[in-house]
């Protein structure tokens, strides 16, 4: 009888039940495994999905990620059925004698002197059939394909921000400033999700419009594009929706920042984040005037290279996203299209992704294209593989991108990273959905200051 909690994570559950059919198997037993569901005190999510096996296989099993508090699952499993095969398989007595001698299971692997360690060629790394390596790694929920493994991720997502609101007890809505892009839609579409979950009366599509608002926060560099994006994503959810201009605040601050510098003219950066914060100031006065949850938008790929606004866009009371990188954002929000029928997300999926900062903003070309950066995420803080490496394998996955445009991105991204664990140590509380975690409190520890160290990264060896 295994009485667990054991959190969620992207591909465990297929794990899990791997490991317990295994145990069964290999000890000639029933197995009976039970799982806490829903958030814990802050950031992990647990999912369930009790289950029942027996040496011939697993009997019965619950549900992944519901949202209920409990449920039971029940199996009829026949006790001598055991007797009968541990005194037939004398290598079990065997096995168990030999274990209980030993009092230890493993081998020895010895390096010999004078020998060295060979690293896998880049070129023969394994590289994703499901097009991610973040979706390579499990069977994708009992054979369903990659959709089984977005739908579980939306799942857990949806089950971390309903519980973080209700467990919490200090908020009466969620809050989103939508800007008409993917990380908004997909905070926003969590929220209006986990409204629908929450006790109290009232229909679903009552509960949505009841705990969630959202705004658009319109900047001097704002799209209509955007604008029209964004508003047809509340009326398809049914989340109230209004559009407030920042132009007058934005220009005040751009002339007291220039008052502030002795008549200097703000640096393009300044006038970006100066967007950003107002944004910011205004959404936790907001949500100080309503008694609301404001939903972090900052994604994985973004809190890596930090790509976001200190005292700005990350301002706010939960980070449901910070554990997602940006591919995978576009990803869920295609699989959310086609399971709830969102129309209006194709218009936000057909634009590129921008902060809508400066004239013609793009984040991939402030930074590059969102799936090289997501290979080296993932190759260089999940997979430790060194810089030298990491090329060979963005060499074969990106052929047509050239050596040296890879090499200028690898080097962009490895000094970002490097740069900004600072802001890192800053983010707000974020849910942990995946393997890989950035949060420096409970994943990913890693030093602010570096001391001296060489001028860049070596990317020959």
């Amino acid at each position: 009888c295994n009485a667990s909690a054991s959190p969620f994570s992207l591909f465990k559950p297929d794990l899990r039940r791997r490991v317990i059919q295994s145990a069964s198997e290999k000890l000639l037993c029933h197995h009976v495994f039970s799982n806490l569901v829903g958030l814990d005190s802050a950031r992990l999510v647990f999912d369930g999905g009790a289950m029942v096996a027996t040496p011939e296989g697993i009997v019965s099993e619950g549900p992944l990620l519901h949202p209920e508090p409990w449920k039971l699952v029940t199996a009829v499993v026949d006790p001598d059925e055991i007797t009968r095969l541990r005194s037939e398989n004398t290598t079990f007595r065997e096995a168990y004698s030999a274990q209980q001698e030993a009092g230890r299971v493993g081998g020895v692997v010895e390096l010999r002197e004078g020998g060295s360690a060979s690293f896998l060629p880049a070129s023969d790394y394994p590289l994703p059939q499901t097009g991610s390596f973040f979706l390579e790694g499990g069977d994708h929920g009992g054979g369903g394909g990659v959709e089984a493994a977005l739908d579980q991720l939306l799942d857990a997502l949806v089950l971390g921000v309903r519980d973080y609101f209700q467990k919490a007890g200090a908020f009466r809505k969620f809050l989103v400033a939508l800007s008409g892009g993917r990380d908004s839609a997909l905070a926003l579409l969590a929220a209006a999700r986990a409204a629908r979950l929450l006790p109290g009366p009232g229909s679903p599509e009552e509960k949505t419009a009841r705990f969630v608002e959202a705004r658009y926060l319109s900047g001097p560099f704002s799209s209509a594009q955007t604008l029209e994006a964004a508003e047809g994503l509340c009326a398809e959810l049914g989340v109230p929706f209004a559009k407030i201009s920042i132009d007058k605040e934005f220009r005040q601050a751009k002339a007291t920042l220039q008052e502030m510098t002795g008549g200097t003219l703000p640096s393009p950066l300044a006038l970006q984040n100066a967007q950003a914060r107002i944004r910011g100031a205004l959404m936790l006065g907001w949500a100080n005037t309503v008694g609301g949850l404001i939903l972090v938008t900052s994604n994985l790929s973004e809190v890596a290279v930090g790509y976001f606004t200190t005292g700005g866009d990350n301002q706010g009371g939960f980070s449901p996203l910070a554990d997602i990188p940006k591919t995978l954002i576009s990803r869920m929000l295609r699989r959310a299209r086609e399971r709830w029928s969102l129309e209006s997300l194709d218009k936000i999926l057909a634009m590129a992704p921008s902060a809508e900062l400066a004239p013609d903003q793009t984040d991939e070309g402030d930074l590059m294209p969102y799936e090289v950066l997501d290979d080296i995420l993932y190759l260089y803080a999940f997979k430790k593989l060194r810089p030298v490496e990491i090329l060979g394998v963005l060499s074969a996955r990106h052929p047509g991108e050239g050596e040296d445009r890879l090499r200028k991105w690898l080097d962009r991204f490895l000094r970002l990273f490097d740069a900004n664990q600072w802001k890192r140590e800053q983010s707000p509380v974020a849910l942990k959905l995946l393997f890989l975690d950035l949060d420096p409190k409970t994943g990913f520890r890693y030093p602010v200051l570096k001391g001296d160290r060489p001028s860049g990264p070596d990317l020959n060896g």
